[in-house]
């Protein structure tokens, strides 16, 4: 099974995909993502938090509407925010015949981002999933990028990968 974490980091890097997938955690570490579970706390003080549903742990499902919520600290929106969430809309609509939509909720930004999937979309899914698959087994790791970009920045494995 791929976790939503796993589709995100696909967008994100691929050494980080394999790192996660082979169990190298390195969020423990990382004030950012110390900051995102304070948020994600916060958020839906009433609702019950990270819900594991089908195999997705999302941050809340309306289940009145059919709507998966995701909360992002982000300052901006993301199109792997909007990809996660259509994994999890796919995975729904797949293992559970569960039609729902998705909302990213930016709190920081106090705006909310609706999210559908179309039949592109999941065609685009399934090729992600075949190419997620080969980078989690292979042997070792990929390459460390030549230089830190902006996503290496605020990335949990900086030091890992560029000390």
């Amino acid at each position: 099974m791929i976790t939503g974490s796993e589709f995100a980091y696909y967008y994100l890097c691929a050494r980080k995909l394999w790192l996660f997938s082979h169990a190298i955690h390195m969020e423990h570490e990382s004030d950012r993502v110390a900051e995102g579970r304070l948020l994600h706390e916060t958020s839906y003080s009433r609702e019950k938090k990270e819900i594991d549903m089908f195999g997705c742990v999302i941050d809340h499902f309306d289940n009145k509407n059919n709507i998966i919520h995701e909360v992002k600290l982000s300052p901006a929106v993301s199109d792997v925010h909007i990809k996660q969430l259509q994994y999890y809309i796919y995975r729904f609509k797949h293992e559970a015949d569960l039609l729902c939509t998705g909302m990213i909720d930016y709190p920081k930004l106090k705006r909310k981002q609706p999210v559908t999937l179309s039949d592109a979309d999941e065609e685009q899914i399934e090729t992600d999933l075949a190419e997620i698959m080969k980078i989690k087994t292979q042997a070792s790791p990929p390459p460390s990028p030549e230089i830190m970009n902006n996503i290496c920045k605020s990335c949990a494995y900086a030091a890992y990968c560029f000390a």
